[in-house]
């Protein structure tokens, strides 16, 4: 009898551990809900990190009118970084397309991750970007300081992909650390496309982005406010930059690695406005007309972001004139 009750609890045992395993493999253990899976989020390159960097904290810019002539440009600002007094203000939190705006970034990242002396060799890619132009022939080479002169001075194309792809191997990645620095500077309204700030054909991807599609392309976008902390930055810390962009031309000697070449400034303010210490203009489909411009006068900085303008070199003018009399006003009043 006892040796059938064991042959029995033996038989109930394997078929019991049967039927488990078998609802173990078909219903796995549940995972916890409460616990979504995470996604990396991409590394800032080191040299991003803002640590002893300077950063402008501009003043509020709420919309005002109260210049005494009209400004078409669809955003902007006018103000006194000396004094963080603003004179002008229009729509200047939202995203605009920027066109080669978007340069003032690429040497801010160009000289942070790599240094003025350096040698950058001439891609093809370069040479087929197109548009504006240092007409860089592929296999030449040249100091980052040489390239970026032709980035801010002659708006140059094939100078920006020459110091993306010199820089980082890829346009794709210089682009993104472009994108972390915006970030890391909080600049919200700011997204880039590529180094040059030209049009690109639309991706599928981003077309749920509000203001930064239109009729199949995008750009580069970026607000007035955040125009001028990326400006203020740019200038504050690479004193180089101060330098190129004041510039009316620089002369690159014949060399045994590149061609002569004379670059001139296009911001043309530069040799006719006193006090004018240039900084980048441009021009697409999406964005129209665009500038950046910095004057100094009487111990006073004024810096003028204008967004789709008409008229920007008039408007850059007037609003200029504007300022600093009332800079004047102010000082003279007892």
């Amino acid at each position: 009898m006892g040796k059938y009750i064991c042959i029995f609890i033996g038989i109930l045992l394997f078929v019991t551990g049967t039927v488990y395993a078998a609802w173990y493999i078909i219903t796995p253990p549940e995972i916890n809900s409460a616990t979504p899976p995470t996604t990396a989020t991409p590394t800032p390159h080191p040299a991003l990190i803002l640590s002893d960097k300077k950063i402008y904290e501009p003043p509020q810019f709420l919309d005002t009118s109260s210049v005494p002539f009209e400004i078409y440009s669809k955003a902007g600002v006018a103000l006194d970084l000396t004094t963080n007094q603003v004179f002008w203000a229009k729509d200047a939190y939202s995203p605009h397309f920027i066109a080669s705006l978007t340069k003032i970034m690429t040497a801010v990242i160009a000289l942070e991750l790599s240094r003025p002396y350096e040698n950058f060799t001439v891609p093809y890619q370069a040479t087929q970007v197109g548009e504006a132009s240092m007409y860089l022939v592929e296999g030449e080479k040249y100091t980052l300081e040489e390239l970026l002169y032709g980035l801010m001075l002659l708006s140059a194309n094939d100078a920006a992909e020459t110091i993306a792809i010199g820089t980082t191997g890829r346009s794709q990645l210089f682009t993104q650390y472009m994108n972390q620095k915006a970030s890391l500077l909080k600049l919200q309204s700011t997204r880039f496309v590529n180094p040059s700030g030209l049009d690109e054909d639309l991706d599928s991807s981003e077309a749920f982005l509000p203001g930064r599609v239109y009729q199949g392309k995008t750009g580069s976008t970026s607000s007035a406010h955040d125009l001028v902390v990326l400006t203020k930055y740019a200038l504050d810390n690479y004193p180089l930059l101060s330098e190129i962009v004041s510039s009316q031309y620089k002369i690159l000697g014949a060399s045994t690695s590149h061609a002569a070449k004379t670059l001139y400034n296009v911001m043309d303010l530069v040799r006719y406005y006193p006090g004018i210490a240039g900084v980048k203009s441009g021009n697409s489909n999406l964005a129209g007309l665009t500038v950046v411009e910095l004057a100094r006068k009487n111990g006073h900085e004024v810096l003028i972001v204008l967004l789709n303008s008409p008229s920007p070199r008039q408007e850059v003018v007037d609003l200029l004139d504007y300022s600093f009399s009332q800079i004047s006003k102010k000082e003279i009043a007892p």
